[in-house]
């Protein structure tokens, strides 16, 4: 059984600050949902099976408009999903 996803009952678009108002505001607000979900490693483990290349997933910044993920959002996903815990940049 999957763990309960707290993106689930929040607004999409809070995972895709696409730089409408204070973007570093918005990313970390979305980072802290996701830092909180118990559902964060299967969540990472599912952006890197799927190919996922844009939003906030699994507290990581995927950018926007991207087609393909940096070689540094890839290592931050394979580390979450492994179970570490990255916590956002201040």
């Amino acid at each position: 059984m999957s763990a309960q996803r707290l993106c689930g009952s929040v607004d999409p678009d809070t995972f895709f600050p696409d730089g409408r108002g204070d973007r570093a505001a918005r990313v970390a607000y979305a980072q802290a949902i996701c830092l909180s979900c118990p559902a964060l490693r299967q969540c990472a483990a599912e952006a890197l099976r799927l190919g996922i290349t844009q939003g906030i997933v699994a507290s990581v910044d995927l950018g926007h408009l991207s087609e393909q993920m940096s070689p540094a959002a890839k290592k931050n996903l394979q580390a979450v999903a492994a179970g570490y815990v990255l916590r956002p940049a201040r």
